[in-house]
C-alpha cells in the first residue's frame, strides 16, 4: 500500500508540474510582442517615415518626404501634391502631423499647413512662407494652434483659417523651434540647439527646462505617466518628470 501511495503521489507530482510549465509557457508566449514590417514592399511610398498619427475612424497616417500614406490596415492610399490642383496638399514633404480635439488632421508640410477634409477627400492649404512647420500643438481647444514654423513659434487661427503673427508667441527665428507636445496648461517646445522650453498658456511665459541640457536637435517627445519623454540627435534620451522637472 505504501508503494501504491508513492507511485499515486509520483504521478501527482508529475501532473502538476507539466501544468505549471504549460502555464509558464503560456505567459511567456502572452508577454511577447510581434512585429510586422511595413514597407514600400507593402505600399508604403517612402522607407523613411517621419511622423504617424491615427485618425478617428482608426486609419493610420504617415507623414514621408513623398506624399503622406493613409493606412487602413491592408492598403495605401498615398497623398501628393499636385501643382495645377490647389485641393491637394501643400508639399510632398510632411514632418508632423496632429489631430485636434474635433478630430480634424493636421499636416506640417515644408510649404505651411494643410488641413484634411474628411468628408471631400481633399486639403486645406496655408502657406507658411517660411522653411515649413515642424511641430504643431493646440493652444485653445478648437480654435488656435501654436506652430512650429521656421524656427519660430506662430499662432494659426483654425476658425477663421488664418495666421495670426501679431499674437504670435516668439517670431525670432533664432529660437529654433522644432516639435511640440502640450500636457495641461504647458506645451513643451523642443528646439535645434536650444535644449527644451516651457510656455505656459495661462502666463504666455516662455522658459528653459535646465534640466534637459541639450545642444543637440530635440527630434521627439512622448508624455505617458507622468513623464515626457524627449529624443535626442546624439545626446540620448532624457525622461522628465512632469510635475517636478526632474530628469
Amino acid at each position: 500500500m505504501k508503494l501504491k501511495h508513492l507511485l499515486l503521489l509520483a504521478i501527482l507530482a508529475l501532473n502538476i508540474f507539466n501544468i505549471q510549465a504549460e502555464n509558464s509557457q503560456k505567459d511567456s508566449h502572452e508577454d511577447e510582442i510581434e512585429f510586422t514590417n511595413i514597407s514600400i514592399q507593402e505600399g508604403l511610398s517612402e522607407s523613411v517615415v517621419l511622423a504617424s498619427c491615427q485618425d478617428k475612424l482608426g486609419h493610420m497616417w504617415f507623414a514621408t518626404q513623398d506624399g503622406v500614406n493613409r493606412y487602413n490596415g491592408y492598403d495605401f492610399i498615398i497623398y501628393r501634391n499636385e501643382p495645377a490642383d490647389s485641393t491637394t496638399i501643400a508639399d510632398n514633404i510632411s514632418k508632423t502631423i496632429f489631430r485636434d480635439s474635433k478630430d480634424r488632421m493636421w499636416f506640417g508640410t515644408s510649404k505651411g499647413l494643410s488641413l484634411y477634409d474628411l468628408g471631400t477627400d481633399i486639403f486645406r492649404n496655408y502657406p507658411s512662407f517660411d522653411e515649413g512647420v515642424t511641430g504643431i500643438a493646440e493652444l485653445d481647444e478648437g480654435k488656435a494652434l501654436m506652430v512650429a514654423s521656421g524656427g519660430r513659434l506662430r499662432l494659426f487661427n483654425t476658425e477663421k483659417g488664418r495666421w495670426e503673427d501679431d499674437k504670435a508667441v516668439y517670431l525670432k527665428e533664432s529660437l529654433g523651434a522644432n516639435i511640440l507636445i502640450r500636457h495641461e496648461g504647458s506645451i513643451f517646445v523642443g528646439t535645434l540647439h536650444q535644449g527644451l522650453l516651457c510656455y505656459d498658456i495661462a502666463t504666455g511665459e516662455l522658459t528653459r527646462i535646465s534640466q534637459v541640457a541639450s545642444s543637440r536637435p530635440i527630434q521627439c517627445m512622448f508624455a505617458a505617466d507622468g513623464h515626457l519623454w524627449v529624443g535626442t540627435e546624439g545626446d540620448g534620451l532624457f525622461r522628465m518628470s512632469l510635475k517636478t522637472k526632474d530628469t
